[in-house]
């Protein structure tokens, strides 16, 4: 059963294990043994049915759709009739993403093979760099192996300055514990105002500093492909020294490369969202 929850359409998608393994849950013996579960029109309309109303068999599925720039918050757009005769999971819940609050890319936050080059700013067109919508950048979180200086930073494209061309938007530096998994709370006065196509960036100081050592893996764009698109920016001795006026040229040159850290966007104005709904989306 709990198969059926995390991928629904698992009966018929793979027959040969239906038949041999699972053959009473996927309805392949006794199909009338239990009753089918009905499929009703969902109640909100920012959810579409994508199959038929009506019913279907046990080990069949059902297929929703978030409503067209809407994402899915909660329950699944995908469910399976169980061998109770009841749909599996929730009914899908979809959003606006400029009403809720999401983080910027799901990477896992874990130790990795090498750290940044000091005095570089990372950053890149992957699209687990880039922002995707306006918002406030309130939270960052990632990891670090060891206590020392951060500097986490937003980039804008500069359409007047040239392809690849940005100017930086905001940066909020941080002093890490080097305990791992962290989650900074940045001060209201140095949130960031995030828009759509914006993408997010990395720079530590030299040997003047200790460093946060935030890491990072080489990757391989087949298998990684939101990784692939990763570069740099500019160099600095001081993050003091990038300026909002200037623009910088991102470096010519792609790589693969997933970093351990991501923002934490909230809505612009955040006056119905709730205290404790600071590291996950809330509906």
């Amino acid at each position: 059963m709990s198969l059926l929850l995390e991928a629904p359409d698992t009966c018929s998608a793979r027959p040969v294990f239906a038949n041999q393994r699972c053959a009473y849950t996927c309805g392949v013996c006794q199909p009338d043994a239990t009753p089918a579960c009905k499929v009703a029109k969902p109640a909100s309309s920012d959810v579409t049915l994508v199959s038929k109303e009506g019913q279907i068999v046990r080990g069949g599925f059902v297929q929703y759709t978030c409503r067209s720039g809407f994402v899915v918050t909660a329950g699944q757009l995908m469910r399976a009739c169980g061998k109770d005769g009841q749909l599996m999971g929730q009914e899908p819940v979809c959003k606006d993403p400029d009403t809720i609050v999401q983080e910027s890319n799901d990477v896992q936050l874990i130790q990795r093979a090498k750290v940044v080059d000091a005095k570089w700013a990372y950053t890149g067109v992957s699209a687990n760099l880039r922002i995707t919508r306006k918002g406030v950048i309130k939270q960052w979180k990632f990891f670090s192996p060891t206590p020392g200086w951060t500097v986490f930073q937003v980039w804008r494209p500069d359409s007047q300055a040239g392809e690849f061309s940005y100017i930086l938007a905001g940066q909020n530096q941080v002093m890490t514990s080097g305990q791992g998994q962290e989650t900074h709370n940045v001060a209201e006065a140095d949130w960031i105002q995030a828009q759509s196509g914006d993408i997010l960036g990395i720079w530590e100081p030299g040997e003047s500093k200790p460093r946060g050592n935030v890491p990072y893996d080489e990757c391989n764009k087949e298998s990684s492909a939101k990784d692939f698109g990763a570069s740099w920016i500019d160099t600095s001795d001081s993050y003091a020294d990038f300026s909002r006026r200037h623009a910088s040229k991102l470096s010519a040159k792609r790589q693969c490369l997933v970093f351990s850290f991501k923002a934490v966007i909230f809505p612009v104005s955040t006056d119905d969202i709730p205290s404790q709904c600071l590291i996950i989306t809330c509906v």
